[in-house]
């Protein structure tokens, strides 16, 4: 169903009862309004009357003077507290300059390998040993596959991930028999 913006006057698609095609459209119409509404000689009256108000005054008293009183407040405090204050300000930089070297962590190969190991051992209650090292060249990348509830075997991702989700059952016999050709060994005589 086609309409026509109410702000622009372009046609649109509706897919919803809105009268705009954008919501920059929306708003735009939404400041027009207000300051065509505030432009009126009632509003500024009406306006004029609520700033005369003693209740109006009187919070905006009891504001300043609150504000004031904070900062006062503040200023005293990092003078009595100097060095506390100079300790926190290091501390929240530290505190920035770590998260910024967890996140750099997180992308590197280790990294990645905890955030698997953290997933294996909290969401599913598994243990994360692994029974060699990566064998795979770096440009392939690696997913670890559990063969039993502790040990893990590094297999190619694409590997892995080709039969997953619910199929849990397939998953497992698939991926055995793609271990016990990459490898070449029984994976029988391993668990056991």
């Amino acid at each position: 169903m086609k309409r026509e913006c109410n702000y622009c006057g372009k046609e649109y698609e509706a897919k919803t009862s809105s009268k705009y095609c954008d919501i920059k459209c929306r708003q735009q119409d939404y400041r027009v309004k207000r300051i065509i509404r505030e432009a009126t000689p009632e509003f500024k009256q009406k306006r004029k009357k609520y700033q005369e108000n003693e209740k109006y005054k009187s919070n905006r008293r009891r504001w300043a003077k609150e504000t004031r009183y904070m900062n006062d407040y503040m200023k005293k405090w990092r003078k009595d507290n100097h060095e506390h204050w100079i300790q926190y300000k290091r501390n929240r930089y530290d505190s920035e300059k770590n998260s910024i070297k967890c996140r750099k962590y997180r992308q590197t190969e280790n990294g990645k390998i905890a955030s698997k190991k953290k997933k294996a051992k909290r969401k599913r209650n598994l243990k994360f040993q692994h029974l060699w090292k990566n064998p795979f060249p770096k440009n392939i990348p690696v997913d670890y596959h559990h063969i039993n509830n502790i040990l893990t075997i590094p297999i190619p991702k694409q590997t892995h991930q080709y039969i997953c989700g619910v199929k849990k059952q397939e998953h497992q016999q698939y991926n055995y028999r793609m271990i016990e050709k990459l490898y070449q060994i029984d994976l029988q005589k391993i668990l056991k």
